[in-house]
């Protein structure tokens, strides 16, 4: 208890000498900062909440459309067209890292991937009977991987799936923050 008397006792001692303008300033100062990393911290998680509702808005509109232009080309079993699908929607899709195709067997018959699919990937997201979707987010090398399985023909032709990167979120997420930091530095230093 006693360090604790003497810290404050020199802290009062500092704060007392200084002149009543320079108190102001301080009180300001803090209050600039404190308020600018409130906001800043607010904006960050409401940001990052609403690219996240929109990432998952994206990855189910892209794994039901690929599910929805499958499906003739699996009852034809036009493996050939089912690959270029695939991989034009890959490409087309800025995010989108990998896609693929799986019959009603589980079997894949057409994926993006250049050396095959990665083990454990095709069971890590089961679609069960009657679900429209399913949405699984995996850890990955390259970090948090959105993964969407779509039933293509209501299950009976297999499953479509994509998986979407938060990269380009985070980025978003974590500019912002900085900009907002900037600001309040700034604002601290002119006020």
């Amino acid at each position: 208890m006693k360090p604790l008397t003497e810290m404050a006792t020199r802290l009062w001692s500092v704060v007392g000498a200084v002149s009543v303008r320079t108190k102001i300033m301080g009180i300001v100062l803090g209050l600039v900062v404190l308020l600018g990393l409130g906001i800043t911290l607010r904006v960050r998680l409401t940001l990052e909440g609403t690219l996240r509702q929109q990432l998952e808005m994206r990855g189910i509109s892209i794994a039901r459309d690929l599910a929805a232009r499958s499906t003739d080309l699996i009852l034809t079993n036009n493996t050939f067209a089912l690959h270029s699908l695939v991989r034009d929607t890959v490409e087309n899709n800025e995010d989108l890292r990998y896609a693929f195709v799986a019959d009603d067997r589980g079997q894949v018959i057409a994926h993006s991937f250049d050396r095959g699919i990665p083990r454990g990937l095709r069971e890590a997201n089961p679609v069960d009977e009657g679900e429209r979707y399913r949405l699984q987010v995996l850890k990955t090398e390259e970090g948090l991987m959105w993964d969407f399985a779509v039933p293509v023909f209501g299950g009976e032709a297999g499953v479509a799936r994509v998986g979407l990167s938060e990269k380009h979120l985070q980025a978003a997420v974590a500019s912002t923050s900085r900009q907002l930091l900037l600001a309040t530095a700034l604002a601290s230093l002119v006020g």
